[in-house]
């Protein structure tokens, strides 16, 4: 393989390579006189040729050493050029390329099957997804109500900033809030704090969960099982 080939030019070896696999199978289809064998073989090395060329054309579109993510969703991302462009775009703005990847990988992707469309029809701009990343990473908001505003951005593009602000949900970060609400939730549940003192500490997840309904899931669960524990 010329690494240094242009891409015009492997495009042109492309389309040569199509045009000769059609020719190849109306040969064959034709019944022209020939070898079946060297019919095949012709076929096949074309064939193999042209997948080669369209996996190099892929693989360089995103290099998974300069950011750093698996070859795995290097792979999946350049299944669709319109995906990789926002990949690399929504990465230049947040320096974040495994987040925006996971988005992508997990969230867009689920988001495509439910809607049964195509990666082409992502309507999102990288600049918003950016933003979501930027939230989370943060601490504005947390897991769970990152995949409320994602859900928002898929399908409408909303700035997910604004959204958040607009609709109260970020993280509650006052501690002195949040000690007051998980004094209620331990109050309100004495059986699974009394199995947690007797050895059970997965009844912390109760009192966590109990936590996080109290507080409309702006809580930062992390910090909510660290409070626990702590007046526990």
């Amino acid at each position: 393989r010329n690494n240094t080939m242009k891409p015009s030019t492997k495009i042109l070896m492309a389309m040569s390579l199509a045009a000769a696999l059609s020719g190849c199978s109306s040969f064959w289809r034709g019944g022209a006189a020939g070898s079946a064998g060297t019919a095949v073989g012709y076929e096949f090395s074309a064939r193999h040729q042209l997948d080669k060329l369209d996996s190099d054309l892929k693989a360089g579109r995103i290099d998974k050493k300069e950011y750093d993510i698996p070859e795995y969703d290097a792979k999946i991302l350049t299944e669709s050029k319109h995906m990789a462009d926002i990949f690399e775009a929504a990465t230049k703005l947040c320096g974040k390329p495994k987040k925006v990847s996971n988005w992508l990988m997990v969230e867009t992707m689920r988001l495509l099957k439910d809607n049964d469309m195509d990666a082409d029809e992502i309507n999102f701009s990288p600049v918003n997804l950016a933003k979501l990343v930027d939230l989370v990473d943060a601490g504005t908001i947390n897991s769970s109500v990152a995949k409320e505003v994602f859900e928002k951005i898929f399908s409408d593009d909303i700035d997910p900033e604004q959204y958040v602000e607009e609709n109260g949900l970020k993280n509650m970060n006052d501690e002195g809030e949040l000690k007051a609400t998980i004094q209620a939730v331990i109050d309100a549940n004495p059986q699974a704090v009394e199995d947690y003192h007797n050895g059970k500490k997965k009844a912390i997840g109760a009192l966590v969960g109990q936590t996080m309904k109290a507080t409309n899931g702006k809580a930062n669960p992390a910090v909510v099982n660290k409070l626990l524990m702590e007046m526990l």
